[in-house]
């Protein structure tokens, strides 16, 4: 049997960056951040979240409490979760809210229905910062402390903790894929990316990636194979969990897919927001994210066997190509943040201005939505256009770089 090759991992060496000035990187951050905390921190004072605090998070309590409870199944019936949700976490002020993951994820969050609501909330926050934290240190981020702290306080990360998101657990757990990548552990990373199924999108651009290049990632093929089909099983766990789930997700259908949220970034719901006729802007949504991953598929050819750069190329197009995506799903671009600042010092300013004009346009676009309220008679629902030019600009720039601190490469 021919021996599968393994990634070439050579040590990881600490190469000053000389080529830009560091008070020049320091005022970008300092512009940056301020300017878009300036229009976030505006908007918030004039017309608030939107969202009671944890109102996400209550949710995935409340499932978890339901499994205990021998409920699990009536998750998925909205007006018994909301009553059940309403007196788990003591806020009385929620719309309807439809519980939309698969039967498997509640159980996660069983053992967190122990702990009152609110110690609950807490805990589940802090540990998916230490958990992102500790993952960018161990990528070989210098001073991760500094790359947690400016995603705590950027837009996506306050909508991450504030609704009470999965998102930087999903950031570190892709994290977590790319360090066992580097190891050559394929069967671990691919069992890792798995655990994304109940946010299956998120993962779409890895496993594209990895099935384009299959004769190299045959094993992590394999190991996220594995990892859904135990997570599918266990889902059988809570009785009719997945008939409910099923039914629910045939009864919202087009409806879910046709409604846009007004903090939207993604595709689907920039063109839902420019368009008047759900259909036609279901086939511009459809035709775009096929012309993006056809975009992901050429440039792979260049940048497929760059462990950082495919990765981060991944999770920008899962970002695009979902069908909902909120500005707190955003916090996932801390990923390629941390991969290529580490990764690639002589492109450093060209990462501190992807990152600023993605941010920046997303608050400007969620001013207008929630604000002036569609006052100029379109949402500025652009935050799709941003990233996907930013990252066809990032790739041009630095098409002639190789990277400096990680010379990570999966061989062919």
């Amino acid at each position: 049997m021919r021996k599968q090759k393994r990634p070439v991992v050579a040590p990881v060496q600490r190469i000053p960056d000389t080529t830009l000035r560091p008070v020049l990187i320091k005022l970008a951050f300092v512009l940056s951040i301020g300017i878009t905390a300036a229009v976030f921190l505006v908007a918030v004072g004039i017309g608030g979240t939107g969202e009671s605090a944890g109102v996400d998070f209550g949710a995935f309590y409340t499932s978890g409490l339901m499994v205990v409870e021998g409920n699990g199944a009536d998750v998925y019936e909205p007006d018994l979760f909301n009553a059940r949700m309403r007196a788990a976490t003591g806020s009385q002020d929620l719309d309807v809210y439809w519980f939309g993951a698969p039967p498997f994820f509640p159980l996660v969050m069983v053992p967190l229905t122990f702990l009152p609501f609110g110690v609950a909330y807490a805990l589940f926050m802090l540990g998916g910062l230490v958990a992102f934290g500790w993952m960018a240190s161990r990528s070989g981020l210098p001073q991760p402390y500094v790359a947690l702290g400016l995603v705590v306080v950027s837009m996506p990360g306050y909508f991450t903790i504030h609704l009470g998101q999965t998102g930087m657990w999903v950031a570190a757990l892709l994290l977590a894929v790319f360090l066992a990548l580097q190891r050559g552990r394929l069967w671990i990373a691919g069992a890792l990316l798995g655990l994304l199924a109940f946010k299956p999108f998120y993962a779409a651009g890895v496993g594209l990636w990895w099935l384009l290049r299959a004769h190299s990632f045959r094993r992590a093929i394999l190991g996220s194979m594995c990892t859904v089909v135990v997570l599918a099983a266990s889902g059988f766990i809570v009785p009719g969990g997945w008939s409910a789930y099923l039914d629910v997700m045939d009864e919202l259908g087009g409806g879910f897919l046709g409604k846009v949220a007004r903090s939207g970034v993604s595709l689907n719901e920039m063109w839902l927001s420019a368009v008047v006729d759900t259909t036609v802007a279901t086939v511009l949504w459809l035709a775009s994210a096929l012309a993006v991953v056809a975009w992901f598929v050429i440039r792979l050819r260049t940048w497929g066997h760059r462990l950082d750069v495919a990765l981060s190329l991944a999770v920008v197009v899962g970002l695009l190509i979902s069908p909902r995506s909120g500005l707190y799903d955003l916090v996932l671009l801390a990923v390629p943040g941390v991969l290529l600042w580490r990764g690639y010092p002589s492109a450093r300013p060209l990462t501190v201005v992807a990152g600023a004009w993605v941010f920046l346009v997303g608050a400007l676009g969620w001013f207008a939505a929630v604000i002036l309220d569609n006052a100029i008679g379109v949402y500025l629902h652009v935050t799709p256009i941003a990233l996907f030019v930013i990252a066809s600009w990032w790739l041009h720039r630095a098409g002639g770089l190789r990277s400096l601190d990680m010379q990570t490469t999966m061989a062919d």
